[in-house]
């Protein structure tokens, strides 16, 4: 878990940002059967966490990891009153947090923190309730079918208005009404056209064209959606064929991949909190509106379903669609792997770096050398562009660091070879390189390259010449395998033989880093935080391959050591790479791929504390093989624009550390149901259980959907737990034999990023005795007991009484 990383690590999508493309979204699908919703499902989420879907015979709840049916028979609210002929269906939540259910008689439900209420009762022969609206205002509007006849009236406390209806404006042919973004409403009709009521008065609307093609008018309005800068969004034609937008009055069609004439059948759209626009299609799946064009994720490869009818963007930019596939998940994902499909010219990276001017360098297998465009892969990766360098043949080197508009490549023979834009130009002995092998380097800001050799030695390349450095105490024999530049022109020189660290510049003489308290283990990794610090790792004295790895922290002179909680993936494993970005310590090696909060860091070596758990990343966060590739040297580096990349073994990895998902929300807990027996309860209605109940099952969650698999829950029954239990999917504490008594079940959560729940949910419940368990039988027990002996110490008295005669 990732406990404590939100506290530093602020979540960067802020409000208006642009959402990232779908190709970056992580795609989960809960297939039909395993997902027990109706063919063409509705869905809405409730604010105490649940989503809901629609179903033949019960309405569906599903909390990230249970997808529980209720009906009737558990909840009397939902209970039929005649025999239903449509699905149970959640139609939309209101302002005041009420979740609106249609019920499969006729009826409609509210749903709010738990508790189901009977809103109305269907009338035979009268009325059946059939939709649930509500206007800019709040304002909440009931439609109904009387007869065949469709009318519309407003709620006001718990009746509905005859007559409310605004004047003027057709109840009957109605498609749908939304709310605009004041205080009105929008009310689409089969062939009368859009209106828009407004307390002011009412504004009608000719419908649109039909197509491009047919300019006589559209035989149905449906007004999906208004955002904030006015824009209408409006599908049209029967079967809601046709999207367009209408600002001031104007209609402009939206066409599918820019073709005017291409059909389009939409059946929802929406808007997440960011104010992305998403499209819920039925001949083309989920869009998203984009720069002036609709956008689709690219066929196969979990491209989801086709067929959409509803779509749900929840506060995190979370999608939710029931498709032809069943029910569909499209989370925003911090990383982005890029392989063929996206342009790149090579199945899987060996080493890489990128320059200054945005450009990666790229050495594959086999000693190609590519150079790509990097700033394709920001937004629109599939335009990411490459091509490979000629290199003589036979050659074969190691890349060994990035330079201005090219890299530098260690020749095995020993050399080097700069490679740019013109070509490729080798130096050897002629620069007084020496004859060993160059596996290392970094190039500083004034242009020089400092270089690692084989099997030891450290130098530096400037204005053409090569020199050795010289380190106080360990001549020329330093291995400075872990350089690090920063931006005083400086560079960080280790030694991993050595428990050493130095600063050297082309314009002063080495500074030792741990002077006043120095290191006391070789240090493995290094990055640089600021001028005067710098982190690092080192790996355990003994313990074998599941030691913890150690952080170190160089800060004025002092070596801090930052102990870790256990095991890291990413910090242990051949070639540890660091980087430090956005109040993060980045790591990765060939184990695995994460981060640590700064702020947290520096508290733990401050205090001398342990550091708190990592936050580690996998293919659920978009990073598809979590592991750097083996053997290479220069497998991460940091962007000039800030994002950090990475060699894997299926392509390349990018993630932005300003724009990686935190989920803010605290997870809202629940208890559910009871089993007693083998029977169901509600948990509300959970006060006493019957004596000596053999088994109770007490099913308990937290609803927190984004990523369920990642939230951390515990229970507690006071009064047999002596501590608090981690719980496990199912999400189910059993008891058995529980003893007469008061008991308190208690669940508190954490989600995927730390955020603890905002308190415990509580249920108290009292398990009955039986008649002998009960005072008055124990009384009753004692006093038999002392009956009994009295008479048995009278036999005895009489016994001897009569020997003694």
């Amino acid at each position: 878990m990732a406990t404590g990383v939100i506290g530093t690590l602020a979540a960067a999508r802020t409000a208006g940002a642009q959402a990232p493309p779908l190709r970056r979204y992580h795609h989960t699908v809960w297939p039909f059967g395993e997902a027990p919703l109706s063919a063409a499902p509705w869905i809405e989420h409730s604010p105490d966490g649940y989503l809901w879907g629609s179903a033949r015979n019960a309405l569906v709840r599903f909390d990230g990891v249970r997808f529980t049916m209720i009906d009737g028979t558990r909840e009397p609210a939902l209970r039929l009153t005649r025999r239903g002929d449509r699905p149970f269906t959640p139609l939309r939540v209101d302002r005041e947090h009420r979740l609106w259910i249609a019920r499969a008689d006729g009826g409609l439900v509210t749903y709010r923190d738990g508790v189901f209420r009977v809103a109305f009762d269907p009338v035979v022969g009268q009325a059946r309730y059939t939709d649930v609206y509500e206007d800019g205002a709040g304002r909440i509007w009931v439609e109904a079918d009387s007869a065949g006849r469709q009318w519309i009236r407003r709620l006001q406390g718990e009746h509905l208005v005859p007559g409310s209806w605004p004047a003027g404006v057709p109840d009957s042919g109605v498609t749908v009404v939304r709310p605009d973004t004041a205080d009105g409403m929008w009310v689409g009709t089969r062939a009368q056209g859009l209106w828009h009521v407004t307390p002011r008065g009412v504004q009608h609307f000719d419908p649109p064209p039909v197509s491009p093609r047919n300019a006589n008018p559209g035989s149905a309005v449906f007004p999906e959606f208004q955002t904030a800068d006015g824009t209408l969004w409006v599908s049209t034609t029967f079967g809601r064929g046709g999207l367009l937008r209408m600002r001031a009055g104007v209609w402009t069609p939206v066409p599918l991949d820019g073709d005017p004439g291409k059909e389009l059948f939409i059946s929802r759209v929406t808007q997440s909190p960011d104010g992305t626009v998403y499209i819920a299609s039925r001949t083309a799946g989920v869009l998203v509106w984009r720069d002036g064009h609709l956008e689709r994720r690219p066929p196969g490869d979990g491209a989801g379903g086709m067929v959409v009818q509803d779509i749900v963007a929840d506060a995190d930019g979370t999608l939710w669609a029931t498709t032809d596939l069943g029910l569909e998940r499209f989370r925003r994902a911090a990383f982005m792997t890029l392989g063929r499909r996206d342009g790149v010219p090579f199945d899987a990276p060996y080493e890489m770096d990128g320059d200054e001017s945005g450009r990666i360098w790229v050495l594959d297998p086999s000693s190609n050398v590519y150079r790509l465009n990097e700033a394709g892969a920001r937004e629109a990766p599939d335009s990411l562009t490459g091509h490979r360098i000629p290199v003589p043949p036979g050659l074969r080197f190691q890349l060994v660091a990035a330079s201005r508009l090219g890299v530098w490549l260690g020749l095995t023979g020993g050399g080097l070879a700069r490679v740019d834009g013109s070509g490729i130009r080798i130096l050897g002995r002629g620069a007084g390189l020496p004859p060993n092998r160059i596996y290392a380097g970094v190039e500083d800001a004034g242009g020089a390259l400092w270089l690692s050799t084989a099997p030891r030695g450290l130098g530096v390349l400037r204005d053409g010449h090569y020199a050795p450095v010289v380190l106080p105490g360990l001549g020329d024999s330093a291995r400075g395998l872990f350089v690090a530049g920063d931006s005083n022109r400086r560079v960080i020189a280790t030694d991993p033989r050595v428990s050493v660290a130095y600063a050297v510049s082309s314009s002063r003489a080495p500074i030792r880093l741990d002077s006043l308290a120095p290191l006391r283990r070789p240090l493995e990794a290094v990055a640089v935080e600021a001028k005067d610090t710098l982190w690092g790792v080192v790996k355990p004295r003994g313990g074998g391959p599941d030691a913890a790895p150690t952080l170190i922290r160089l800060a004025g002179g002092r070596a801090a050591e930052v102990a870790l909680p256990g095991p890291v993936p990413g910090l242990t494993g051949f070639n540890v790479k660091l980087s430090v970005a956005h109040g993060a310590l980045w790591f990765a090696s060939g184990d695995g791929v994460g981060r640590m909060p700064l702020a947290a860091l520096h508290a733990a070596a401050d205090r001398g504390l342990v550091a708190p758990a990592p936050q580690t990343f996998g293919p659920a966060d978009g990073l598809v093989s979590p592991h750097l590739t083996m053997y290479g040297v220069a497998r991460m580096f940091r962007a000039t624009d800030g994002r950090i990349w990475l060699a894997t073994p299926v392509g390349l990895a990018v993630v932005d550390p300003a724009a990686v998902p935190v989920n803010p929300m605290p997870p809202p807990v629940h208890v559910e149901e009871v089993v007693i027996g083998g029977h169901e309860m509600a948990a509300s209605d959970l006060s006493r259980i019957a004596p000596n109940p053999d088994r109770v099952e007490i099913h308990y969650t937290a609803a927190s959907l984004r990523m369920p698999e990642r939230v951390r829950v515990q229970y507690r029954l006071d009064g047999v737990d002596r501590d608090w239990v981690d719980g496990s999917v199912p999400r189910t504490a059993t008891y058995t034999q529980l003893r007469p008594g008061s008991y308190r079940f208690r669940v508190r959560a954490w989600n995927e990023d730390g955020v603890p729940s905002t308190g415990e949910t509580v249920r108290a419940f009292t398990v009955l005795p039986a008649w002998y368990q009960t005072r008055w039988a124990l009384a009753l027990a004692v006093l038999a007991a002392g009956a009994v002996g009295a008479a048995g110490m009278g036999a005895v008295a009489q016994a001897r009484r009569r020997r003694a005669e």
